[in-house]
C-alpha cells in the first residue's frame, strides 16, 4: 500500500479488514506508520524512487499476490 496522505483514513477499516483475514500488509514508510498509528501491522517498502528492493522487485519474485489501489472518484 502507497496512500497519499489526503486518503490515509479512507484505508484504515480496510487494512484491518485483510489483517484479520490473515494477509500480510506492506506498504510505504508513510503509509506503514500511519497505519501502525492506527493499530495496523505493515512491513515497509521502498518506494519505486528510493531503490531495491521496491514493490516492483516483490511482484517480479512473485512474493505479492494482491495489490489494491485507492483512487478517489472527481468530484464535481
Amino acid at each position: 500500500m502507497s496512500i497519499r496522505d489526503e486518503d490515509k483514513t479512507l484505508i484504515v477499516k480496510v487494512a484491518k479488514k485483510m489483517q484479520d483475514a490473515g494477509l500480510r500488509l506492506i506498504g510505504t514508510r508513510g503509509t506503514a506508520m500511519f497505519l501502525s498509528k492506527n493499530g495496523i501491522k505493515m512491513e515497509v517498502i521502498k518506494k519505486v524512487s528510493e531503490g531495491e528492493p521496491n514493490i516492483v522487485d516483490l511482484v517480479h519474485n512473485k512474493e505479492v499476490n494482491l495489490i489494491v489501489t485507492l483512487q478517489q472518484a472527481n468530484r464535481p
